[in-house]
């Protein structure tokens, strides 16, 4: 733990003459002199770093990992024998505590009468040595205290309290990492033993008594904590408030008692109790800040913010207002359907949130927040775009065609971005790393997600694999491939962070798991209890997810360890969580808008109809009567089913609420529809997170008539269901990994095919002669052996794979003519091909806009009497905002236009 100061180009201008003063150890003796042992438990003791009220630190050696340490020695002020197993246990406790802003403890053990603690080296200094080397920012300030908060407010949530928090506590890295150390007084809440022993009396600065009468440093104590009495959480706020108090102006709110005062407890109590003074006028410390500390600083610990927590949130929401005022960012709420998330854990009812949109593009397809939150790479159409983080920011375009909406990745340093794109001359999916400065491009070796482990090494994955490669920029070969444990069917999404650790999010059926691994392929830790739609990255080294599913939820804050540091409910339907940066979170919403579109001989896609929401289709045998089903805009999974002809959709009729999906029957007269049991009463109405759902399979005739309903457990709701024959149909599991039949004479039911194949996501039946055709229906492929994906099952015999070309292979979902012929259309390119059913040959002749990979369940090609092709285009508004959350919102301004609260 030694005290090289972090550098810091944040200084205020303003001279502050009492700053050297004031920035002084209260407790800690570098200079004494110590008798040092040869070794602690199996580390070399080298020299002493400093001697303690509880102890000292030394730096050690930790001789079977070849590494420097610090080892810091507690002993107890009580004699008894359960003082040291206390000491032990607690220090256990602090061991299983993982968060980015405390200091990871190593080892803990025995040592003679005392327990030793090994923990990191770090190089950094303390907050207090940080504080007086320089003249310090208010923003610098208050981002180094804003990070020890969450690392302290992430103990309580573990159920320890810290009880001598101060700038001495704080350690730093040389990057300027925070971290919270010095648990040494710590204890678990829920067993806080009071000893007796006198509750006020003489103490002099630094002194301190024994355990479970007074604990920690008095200048920073909260009053209960002086008097000996059981304190909780609280008191770890009122030292905090204490500190960072005295960070930003330089002197602490509680003047010290007289050095003549004879009982210095008693006075200090008093003082606490009058309020802390007026705080000095300083140039670059907003008003708003010394009211929040104020309530934290409260004698009684009732009249104090509820949790450390939530006055986190409060003053990251007061520095959003300040840096980005109502009235430069209200004319572009007007202009797009801006999706917002905001801070709920407040000491008062949930507050107003207004919009502050960052974009207003209406092509806007996908987007991600730089590292440092400066810029929004953002695809546009099929553009790569720059824009500046801040609303009114200029953009400029960097790749002008070609690019997917796939994922986009920014390299550490936010000088590079990861794209995938679709060259014009083939429907080959690349990975292209792009230099936003000078516009170079590099092609991957590999395609899929990607993302940057450092500014010279890169991570892929492809969504059909089990692993993780990693390739040095430039690169053609890996230099390591990461297996990727657990049980699922894709792996989804991949992030990566600078000092190699990569968190892979891993998808079977509808559920979500982060399988987070580390540089040397081990896993670190998995999550996998809340439902996840999306995940991202925090600008202090955590992982956010958006849960809850897409349109209403909750933000996740999960350390690298699966652990959850804060919660924030969502108050807005959100599609996507771009990142958190500076406190503030980036989102993202879709705003479907469904395209029916007709593909002519030519080729030529000509759209025939288009509303905004998501829908279903089904195509009847004949070729003309459509059976479709609106789903809504924002997070709707049911809506009425409808029937019309192609050619009038224009007042269809209504057949059947809360239906999900359906499926002509091979004569064209009766449809098999999943409908939602469990759906409310208003039709489209959105399930809460996390309710059970109930679904039934039930068959209607073309005039509204129900001959038989059947509840299904375990079924998927985006697939429609398949007529194997005249009464048997087949409908997807709802893990995505086969398709299940039901007799609706016999009432038996059955697999379509073994598991032992693989996985079935996509199943259409030949109307000619029965053949099913089933895209990825095959298992993993071993080492040097390519993996089919495309399945074709006669009736009466097994699955046999189709050798399609690897060019063009990317999802692609079947669909048959009434002749017989198979067509496929690939999600990732848009291309429609037809199949050689002997050879797999593909004969590409359309082409359609590429499709969502979120909006799978809607892309089947259906044939029109006249022999044109019916296809689905789903076009995906995307915006980006950020919200403000505002107790008491501004008067709104002349000739601007209103703000709609959510």
């Amino acid at each position: 733990m030694a005290n090289q100061p972090a550098q810091d180009g944040d200084q205020d201008p303003a001279h502050d003459a009492t700053r050297t003063a004031s920035y002084r150890s209260d407790d800690i003796d570098r200079d004494a002199t110590q008798a040092m042992p040869a070794r602690v438990g199996r580390y070399e003791i080298c020299e002493v770093l400093g001697v303690g009220a509880m102890g000292v630190v030394y730096r050690a050696r930790d001789p079977e990992l070849d590494r420097p340490v610090a080892i810091k020695v507690v002993r107890s002020s009580n004699a008894r024998p359960s003082s040291g197993v206390r000491l032990l246990r607690e220090a256990q406790a602090m061991a299983r505590l993982r968060h980015p802003n405390v200091v990871p403890i190593f080892d803990v053990g025995p040592a003679d009468s005392a327990v030793f603690v090994a923990m990191p080296l770090l190089d950094g200094g303390t907050l207090r040595s940080w504080l007086g080397d320089h003249s310090r920012s208010f923003d610098a300030i208050l981002d180094r205290f804003v990070a020890a908060g969450r690392g302290l407010a992430a103990a309580h949530a573990a159920g320890l309290v810290h009880r001598d928090f101060k700038p001495d506590n704080v350690l730093l890295g040389s990057d300027g990492e925070v971290h919270v150390a010095d648990f040494g007084l710590a204890r678990l809440a829920d067993d806080d033993v009071v000893v007796p022993g006198p509750s006020i009396g003489p103490l002099t600065s630094g002194a301190l008594t024994q355990t479970g009468a007074v604990l920690g440093t008095p200048a920073y104590m909260a009053p209960e904590q002086l008097r000996g009495r059981p304190s909780d959480a609280r008191a770890d706020q009122f030292s905090f408030c204490v500190s960072l108090w005295e960070g930003l102006y330089g002197e602490r709110p509680f003047p010290d008692p007289p050095t003549d005062t004879e009982h210095v407890l008693r006075a200090r109590i008093e003082t606490i109790a009058a309020g802390p003074v007026r705080p000095p006028a300083r140039r670059h410390r907003p008003a708003w800040i010394a009211p929040l500390l104020v309530r934290g600083l409260a004698a009684d610990p009732d009249q104090r913010w509820p949790s450390l927590q939530a006055l986190l949130d409060a003053i990251t929401a007061h520095r959003g207002r300040r840096r980005r005022p109502w009235w430069r960012v209200a004319g572009l709420a007007a202009v797009c359907a801006a999706v917002v998330i905001a801070v709920l854990a407040r000491p008062t009812p949930t507050p107003r949130f207004y919009l502050s949109s960052l974009t207003h593009r209406g092509d806007l397809q996908n987007a991600a927040i730089s590292p440092d939150g400066s810029r929004l790479a953002i695809v546009a159409g099929d553009s790569l775009v720059l824009q500046g983080s801040e609303p009114e920011a200029d953009n400029r375009v960097v790749i002008e065609h070609g690019v997917t909406d796939e994922s986009i990745a920014w390299s550490p340093d936010s000088r590079r971005v990861l794209v995938t794109t679709v060259p014009e001359t083939s429907g080959q999916i690349d990975t292209e790393l792009v230099d936003i400065i000078d516009g170079v491009r590099f092609k991957l070796p590999t395609t899929g997600s990607a993302a940057f482990l450092s500014s010279s090494e890169v991570a892929t994955m492809a969504y059909r694999q089990r692993t993780v490669a990693i390739f040095a920029v430039g690169g053609h070969a890996p230099v390591a491939t990461c297996a990727v444990p657990g049980d699922y069917t894709f792996l989804w999404h991949l992030l990566g962070l600078a000092d190699g650790t990569m968190v892979v999010e891993t998808l079977k059926g509808e559920t979500h798991a982060l399988v987070i691994l580390g540089r040397d392929c081990s896993v670190r830790a998995t999550f996998s209890a809340e439902p996840i739609s999306s995940v991202a990255l925090s600008d202090t080294r955590t992982i956010i997810a958006l849960v809850g599913g897409e349109g209403f939820g909750e933000i996740l804050e999960l350390s690298l360890d699966g652990a959850i540091v804060s919660r924030r409910r969502v108050s807005s339907p959100v599609g996507r969580v771009l990142g958190r940066r500076r406190g503030t979170d980036y989102v993202s919403t879709f705003t479907p808008r469904t395209h029916l579109v007709r593909v002519q001989g030519n080729g030529a896609p000509v759209r025939q109809f288009s509303f905004n929401g998501s829908a279903s289709f089904s195509l009847a045998p004949d070729g003309e009567t459509l059976a479709w089903i609106e789903r809504g805009v924002h997070g709707v999974a049911r809506g009425q089913l409808r029937l019309s002809t192609v050619s009038r959709m224009l007042g269809p009729r209504a057949l059947l609420d809360n239906a999900l999906m359906a499926g002509w029957s091979p004569d064209g007269r009766s449809l098999a529809v999943l409908v939602d049991n469990d759906a409310p009463g208003e039709p489209g109405a959105t399930p809460r997170p996390g309710q059970e759902v109930s679904t039934s399979l039930v068959i209607v005739d073309r005039s509204g008539s129900v001959s038989r309903r059947m509840q299904l457990d375990h079924v998927g709701r985006e697939a429609a269901p398949v007529w194997l024959d005249d009464h048997r149909i087949a409908v997807q599991s709802d893990d995505r990994t086969t398709y299940r039949w039901f007799d609706l004479t016999a009432g038996d039911q059955g697999e379509i095919v073994d598991t032992a194949y693989g996985s079935t996501y996509w199943l259409a039946r030949s109307p000619r002669d029965g053949t099913l055709a089933m895209w990825r229906n095959g298992p993993p492929a071993p080492s040097g052996v390519r993996a089919e994906h495309l399945w074709l099952r006669d009736v009466g015999h097994p699955a046999r794979p189709l050798h399609v070309d690897d060019a063009m292979k990317h999802f692609l979902v079947p669909s048959w003519s009434p002749s017989g012929e198979l067509v496929v259309r690939a999600l990732e390119t848009g291309v429609v091909s037809r199949v050689a059913l002997d050879t797999g040959e593909l004969t590409p002749f359309a082409r359609l806009p590429p499709t969502p990979l979120s909006r799978v369940f809607d892309d089947h090609l259906m044939f029109l009497a006249d022999g044109d092709l019916l296809g689905v285009e789903v076009e995906l508004g995307v915006n980006v905002a950020v919200v403000y959350p505002d107790d008491e919102p501004p008067a709104r301004r002349p000739h601007e236009p209103v703000r709609n609260p959510l």
